[in-house]
C-alpha cells in the first residue's frame, strides 16, 4: 500500500513540476506519500532583478485514482481570518482509457468547492475532494496550461506581502523539520504559558519574547499580544497603531495617562501583580521604541495616544552622527574594548566608527564584541556583529570575508529568530520592503502621467510607514547598510515630491517633510538624484515643519570649527590622495545637499 502512494506521490509530482517550470522557477519544498509541496517564483529578465524581487507561492500535487478521496490540509487553503491566495492545488488522475486527466483550484476554489472534515484522531480540519456522479468538477479539469500558469501569477502578485511570506515561511519549516507540525503557530505554546494571568503579566511575557533585539518589526511584536479572549477577538498592527478589540487590553491602556512618563490613572489594574508599575513601564516603552504610538478600539472608534515625549535631546553616538557632529563619534569611541555588560551600545560605537570610515578601529571592536557575544550567549548580537565585520571585509577589499550563513547555521536560536536574521543576512528583508515601497511609488507615478484626481495622501502615509518601520528596524539593531538602502530610501522620497507636485484644491496629497524625512535625505540620498527629483516635478521648493530644529542643528555642526578640524584632518588631499575616502564622500554628498537647499 505504502509502495502504491508513494508511486502516485511521484506521477502527481512530475505531472506538475512539468508544467510549472515551463514558466516558474519551482524548488521542491516537502513531499510525503500524500503529495509534494513547490514552491513557485515569478521569473524576471535579468539576475539582479530576480534577485530583489523574490514573490512566491505554494502548489501542492496530488494524485488519485477513481472515486478515492483526495485530502488538503486546511491550514494550506486558509490562515487564521483570510484565504492564502498564493496557495493553488493540483490534482492528477488518469481516466479508463489511460489517458491523463488534471484538475486545478485556486485556495477560493477549494474552499467553494470541497467539503470540510475533520480527523477524528488528530482533530486537524481536512478540505475533502472526490469525484461523484453529482460532482465531476467539470469547470475545473483540464484547463489549459496558460489560464493555469496566469492564474498562480495573479494570485501571488495580489496576495499581500505579509501573508505571502508567511506562507512560505511555514512550508519551508515542514521542510526543515518533517515532524514539526504543520504551520504551527509560534503562539500557542506562549499564549498557554499566560493563559490565567493578568493582562499586565500577559503583556509583558509576550512583548519580551524579542528580547534579543533592540528593535523588531512593529507587525511581529503585535502578533504577539494577539491571543484571544473570546471568539472574534483582533488585535494586530497597522501604521503605527495597536488595534484591539480585546477589552483586558483596552482597558489596560485606558487605565493610564501619557505624556513626559507613563501615568496610573486606575490603581485597580495594580492589584496582585508584582513589580506592577515596572512593567507597565516597560512595556510603554517596547511598544514606543518600535514605532507602536496609538492604540485603536475598533470599530468603536475610539483612540489614545500612547507616545511619550521625550525632551531631553539624545547625545548617543548614532544621534550625534546623525546631526553631523562626525568629530564627536570619533571622540566618544576611545577605548576599542567591547564592554561585556553592555554589547549593544557597543555595537553602535563600532557602527559610528564605520560610518565615519574608521574600518580599521571597527573591525577590532566587533571581533571583540563577537567573542564576547559568544561567551555572554547573546546570539543576534553575536550574528550582527557577523554581519557587519562581513561589510567591512567588502569595503576594504579583503580576501578573507565572514561567512554569516554558516555562522547562523551554528546559532541556537528559534525557529522564528532563525527566520529573522536569515531575511537580514540574504537581503529579503530589504527587499520584502523594497517590493512594497516600489508599489506604492509605480501606483503614484501612475497617477502623475494619467493626470489622475486620486488622492495620494493615503498612499504616501501607507510608504511612510513602511519606510519608517524599515529603518527602525535596522537602525535600530545597529546593522551597516547597503547601496539598496539608499536607493529605497530615493524612491520614497521621490514619491513624496511626485505627490506634492500635484496638490490642487480638489485633491489631497504629500503637504511637508519633517524631521525624519530631511534626515533621511541628508543621509540617504545622492544630491544630483533629489535635484533631478525636483527638477523633472517642476518643484521649487517643498514646505519642512520641524519639532527639533533637525536641519538647523546639523547645519552649525556641520559647519562648525570643530568639525571642519576634524575632517580637515581626515578628507584633505595630499599628493592627490586622502586618508579617509569613504568619510570624504560622505562630506562631499552632504556638502552638495546643503547648497542645494
Amino acid at each position: 500500500m505504502l509502495d502504491k502512494q508513494n508511486f502516485n506521490g511521484n506521477l502527481g509530482e512530475s505531472r506538475t513540476n512539468a508544467i510549472l517550470s515551463e514558466y516558474f522557477f519551482v524548488s521542491e519544498r516537502s513531499v510525503d506519500i500524500d503529495g509534494t509541496d513547490f514552491i513557485v517564483e515569478i521569473p524576471f529578465n535579468d539576475i539582479k532583478e530576480f534577485r530583489k524581487f523574490k514573490e512566491q507561492g505554494i502548489v501542492q500535487a496530488k494524485y488519485f485514482e477513481a472515486q478515492n478521496e483526495v485530502k488538503i490540509a486546511k491550514d494550506y487553503v486558509e490562515d487564521i481570518d483570510t484565504l492564502r491566495t498564493n496557495f493553488f492545488a493540483f490534482l492528477h488522475t488518469n481516466d479508463e482509457n489511460g489517458d491523463k486527466i488534471h484538475y486545478f483550484f485556486t485556495s477560493s476554489q477549494i474552499k467553494k468547492e470541497f467539503r470540510l472534515r475533520k480527523d477524528k484522531k488528530t482533530l486537524k480540519e481536512y478540505f475533502i475532494f472526490s469525484l461523484t456522479k453529482s460532482r465531476l468538477f467539470k469547470n475545473y479539469r483540464n484547463l489549459d496550461e496558460k489560464t493555469i500558469l496566469r492564474t498562480i501569477k495573479n494570485g501571488i502578485l495580489t496576495t499581500e506581502e505579509y501573508s505571502r511570506q508567511k506562507l512560505i515561511r511555514e512550508v519551508e519549516e515542514k521542510h526543515k523539520n518533517p515532524k514539526k507540525s504543520l504551520f504551527e503557530n509560534n503562539n500557542v505554546e506562549l499564549f498557554k504559558t499566560i493563559k490565567d494571568k493578568n493582562i499586565i503579566d500577559q503583556l509583558y511575557i509576550c512583548l519580551k519574547e524579542f528580547k534579543n533585539f533592540r528593535r523588531i518589526t512593529s507587525w511581529r511584536l503585535i502578533d504577539k499580544i494577539s491571543f484571544s479572549k473570546k471568539n472574534n477577538t483582533r488585535t494586530y498592527y497597522n501604521g503605527f497603531t495597536l488595534h484591539t478589540n480585546h477589552e483586558d487590553i483596552w482597558t489596560f491602556f485606558s487605565s493610564l495617562g501619557f505624556n513626559e512618563k507613563v501615568k496610573i490613572k486606575n490603581k485597580k489594574i495594580l492589584l496582585n501583580v508584582d513589580d506592577a508599575e515596572f512593567k507597565i513601564e516597560s512595556i510603554v516603552n517596547i511598544l514606543n521604541d518600535n514605532l507602536i504610538i496609538q492604540v485603536d478600539k475598533g470599530s468603536s472608534n475610539e483612540k489614545l495616544d500612547i507616545k511619550i515625549k521625550k525632551k531631553e535631546i539624545c547625545n548617543c553616538i548614532s544621534c550625534s552622527y546623525k546631526r553631523l557632529n562626525f568629530g564627536s563619534v570619533l571622540n566618544k569611541t576611545i577605548k576599542l574594548e567591547a564592554d561585556s555588560n553592555n554589547l549593544w551600545k557597543s555595537l553602535q560605537y563600532s557602527l559610528g566608527l564605520i560610518k565615519i570610515g574608521h574600518f580599521d578601529k571597527a573591525k577590532t571592536l566587533l571581533e571583540d564584541i563577537s567573542e564576547k557575544a559568544k561567551e555572554n550567549k547573546e546570539p543576534v548580537i553575536y550574528f550582527i556583529s557577523k554581519y557587519n565585520l562581513r561589510d567591512i571585509a567588502y569595503k576594504k577589499w579583503e580576501e578573507n570575508i565572514p561567512n554569516v550563513e554558516i555562522e547562523l547555521d551554528k546559532l541556537n536560536i528559534s525557529s522564528e529568530h532563525y527566520s529573522i536574521l536569515t531575511a537580514i543576512n540574504n537581503g529579503k528583508l530589504t527587499n520584502d520592503y523594497s517590493n512594497s515601497i516600489d508599489e506604492i511609488y509605480t501606483k503614484i507615478k501612475d497617477y502623475k502621467q494619467r493626470k489622475s484626481v486620486n488622492n495620494t495622501s493615503d498612499l504616501i502615509w501607507k510608504l511612510y510607514y513602511k519606510y519608517g518601520e524599515y529603518v527602525n528596524f535596522i537602525e535600530g539593531n545597529y546593522l551597516t547598510t547597503y547601496k539598496e538602502h539608499n536607493n529605497l530610501t530615493e524612491k520614497v522620497i521621490e514619491s513624496f515630491i511626485i505627490s506634492y507636485s500635484m496638490n490642487n484644491e480638489f485633491s489631497s496629497h504629500f503637504e511637508r517633510f519633517n524631521d525624519f524625512m530631511i534626515e533621511s535625505i541628508i543621509h540617504n540620498c545622492d544630491h544630483s538624484n533629489l535635484l533631478k527629483y525636483f527638477q523633472r516635478n517642476k518643484i521649487n521648493k517643498i514646505p519642512y515643519q520641524s519639532d527639533i530644529n533637525y536641519l538647523n542643528t546639523c547645519l552649525s555642526n556641520f559647519f562648525s570649527i570643530e568639525n571642519i578640524n576634524f575632517l580637515e584632518s581626515e578628507i584633505i588631499y595630499i599628493d592627490n590622495r586622502t586618508k579617509n575616502k569613504e568619510l570624504r564622500r560622505t562630506t562631499e554628498n552632504i556638502f552638495e545637499t546643503y547648497v542645494f537647499y
